[in-house]
C-alpha cells in the first residue's frame, strides 16, 4: 500500500484480495490437492471434458509426488516443484486478478501489479500459519519464523505481482470471449516466469543448496524489476505526445489604395 503506486486499485480491495486468497485461495488450492490425489491408481475413459480433466489432476498428483519424494534428484524434483507446487499455487493466487481483468471494470497494470503483491502477501501468511500448526510450533526456533513470515511471504508477493502484470498485458486476448483451450494458454503464459522461480527456489531448498535459492530469490525480485520497468517503457512511449500551443500570426494588410 505504500511503496507501490496502486493505480485503479485502492486499499480496501487490496485487503479485500489479500483475505480472500488468505481463505478461499487456500480452500481451493486443498481442493484440487485433494483431488489430485483420488486419481492415483484409477485410470478414466468417457467423456472427453472430464477425461482432460482427470488426467489434468493426475500429472499434477504425480507433480506433487516428484517434488515430494526426497529420493528423487534435481531434475525430478524441480520438475514437481514447478508443475505441482509452482503451477497450482501461482494460479491460485493469479485467480483474483484474472477474474478482475475479465470484469467490465478492469484495472490498470500498476492495479494488476497490487493486486498481485496483496494476493500473494495474503497466501503466504496462510501459508505460514499452516506450516507453523503442522511443523514448526515446539519444534524450530525463531529464526524458521522469520524466513516463513518475512522472506517466503515477501516472495510469494513478488511472483505474483509478477503475473498479474503479465495478465495486464495480455488483457486484449482476455477480453470477450474465449474458449478453454484460448484461456488456459493465455493463463500459462502469464504463469510461466513465476512458476518456473518458484519450483527453483523449492527445488534449491530441497537439495540445501542455500546460496543458490537466495540467488534464485534475487532473480525473482529482478523478473518484477524488469518487468514494471517495460511496462513503465511502453508506457510512456504510448503517451500521445504534448500538444504545441498554436503561435497567433499578426497579418499585415497594406492600406488600399484610391482608384484612380
Amino acid at each position: 500500500m505504500f511503496l507501490f503506486e496502486k493505480g485503479t486499485a485502492n486499499s480496501k480491495q487490496l485487503l479485500g484480495v489479500g483475505a480472500t486468497t488468505a481463505t478461499l485461495g487456500i480452500i481451493s488450492l486443498l481442493l484440487i490437492q485433494l483431488a489430485a490425489s483420488l486419481t492415483n491408481g484409477y485410470l478414466f475413459r468417457g467423456n472427453i471434458a472430464i477425461m482432460i480433466a482427470f488426467y489434468i489432476l493426475k500429472f499434477i498428483a504425480f507433480s506433487y509426488q516428484c517434488a515430494s519424494d526426497p529420493s528423487n534428484g534435481f531434475i525430478l524434483s524441480f520438475f514437481g516443484y514447478t508443475f505441482g507446487v509452482g503451477l497450482c499455487e501461482e494460479l491460485v493466487k493469479a485467480a483474483p486478478v484474472l477474474l478482475r481483468m475479465r470484469s467490465p471494470k478492469g484495472i490498470d497494470w500498476r492495479g494488476a501489479c497490487v493486486w498481485g503483491l496483496a494476493s500473494g502477501v495474503g497466501f503466504g501468511v496462510a501459508e505460514g500459519i499452516m506450516y507453523s500448526s503442522d511443523s514448526y510450533n515446539g519444534v524450530h526456533t525463531f529464526g524458521v519464523y522469520l524466513v516463513r513470515f518475512v522472506s517466503c511471504v515477501a516472495l510469494h508477493a513478488v511472483w505474483s505481482a509478477a503475473v498479474g502484470i503479465t495478465i495486464w498485458h495480455q488483457r486484449k486476448k482476455l477480453a470477450g470471449d474465449l474458449d478453454w483451450k484460448e484461456l488456459t494458454l493465455v493463463v500459462l503464459i502469464a504463469l510461466a516466469g513465476p512458476m518456473t522461480l518458484h519450483g527453483l527456489y523449492d527445488t534449491m531448498l530441497k537439495r540445501d543448496m542455500a546460496v543458490w535459492a537466495l540467488v534464485t530469490a534475487l532473480a525473482s525480485f529482478g523478473w518484477l524489476a524488469g518487468l514494471i520497468e517495460w511496462t513503465r517503457y511502453q508506457e510512456a512511449n504510448e503517451a500521445p505526445p504534448p500538444k504545441k500551443a498554436l503561435r497567433s500570426i499578426r497579418v499585415h494588410q497594406s492600406p488600399m489604395l484610391p482608384s484612380e
